[in-house]
């Protein structure tokens, strides 16, 4: 017996949808060449911290409370496996999620045929041009993303620094979801300044129309960017002011500027990279 349809990977992903059923309440995801993992990593310790049953899905796997006894080699992994993880998370009472979504993985419609309630931007370089010969073709699968994976009341968070970021927004006009930006153009969280004294960076920015002032304990500019959409995708538009005391607390995931030695000046990270 064969059943003809029009499109393969979309037909697995919604018979997938009826075969492992999930009721997790919340679902987010950042797409980005850089920033991805720090993020959901970032973003699961946030929610611990404010006791919210959490999960991240991408390149370090599944991060829960729990061992869940399923595994994923891929960033983003496969859409059957995708949906066994949605259903096994459910079953162990997990409420929150947040997906790494990588071009690739939005290209083969892995995601299918969920809809998130939070997805973000963070940045586009060189990468994957081996899958998608162009860099054109890579920005086009990373914005799927904002297409055809959210829904009427989904929030786009976005970096405004980001030399791509203006196609984004616009994206995002267009279909008409809420932006909540950050970076030193953004609207909702504008950073004004950022200087760096020793092992801490001042960050000077303006939010909810108050210029702010706090120190950040890091290794590069970078990072800062990273808490900053974490917090953003977490809280949405009810950030304040007192959740940025959660900084303070958040740990890099292993590998990502990651300090193994700091003597007599000579300091040696591991992170990693393509």
């Amino acid at each position: 017996m064969f059943i003809e349809v029009e499109d393969v990977r979309f037909t697995i992903s919604e018979i997938c949808l009826n075969f492992f059923p999930n009721k997790i309440n919340q679902k987010l995801a950042i797409t980005g060449t850089n920033g991805k993992t720090s993020i959901s990593f970032y973003v699961h310790q946030i929610w611990k911290k404010i006791n919210i049953n959490g999960a991240f899905v991408g390149t370090l796997g599944i991060g829960y409370k729990r061992n869940i006894n399923l595994k994923s080699n891929l960033t983003t992994p496969d859409v059957v496996n995708t949906h066994k993880i949605l259903k096994r998370l459910t079953e162990l009472e997990c409420t929150n999620v947040i997906f790494e979504a990588s071009s690739i993985g939005l290209h083969q419609k892995r995601l299918s045929p969920i809809k998130f309630d939070v997805v973000g931007f963070t940045n586009l370089s060189n990468d994957h041009l081996d899958y998608h010969k162009n860099i054109n073709n890579y920005k086009l699968s990373k914005s799927l993303l904002f297409t055809d994976y959210i829904k009427k009341n989904s929030l786009a968070v976005i970096n405004t620094d980001s030399k791509f970021s203006k196609f984004f927004l616009d994206l995002c006009k267009k279909k008409e979801i809420k932006i909540l930006d950050y970076g030193q153009k953004a609207k909702f969280f504008k950073i004004k300044k950022i200087k760096r004294v020793d092992d801490l960076f001042e960050v000077k920015f303006i939010f909810k129309n108050k210029e702010q002032n706090i120190k950040i304990k890091c290794f590069a500019e970078f990072e800062i960017y990273n808490i900053i959409c974490s917090l953003i995708m977490v809280f949405n538009t009810k950030l304040n002011i007192k959740n940025l005391k959660i900084i303070s607390d958040l740990k890099n995931p292993s590998g990502r500027l990651e300090k193994i030695f700091d003597k007599k000046a000579i300091r040696v990270f591991i992170d990693y990279a393509h």
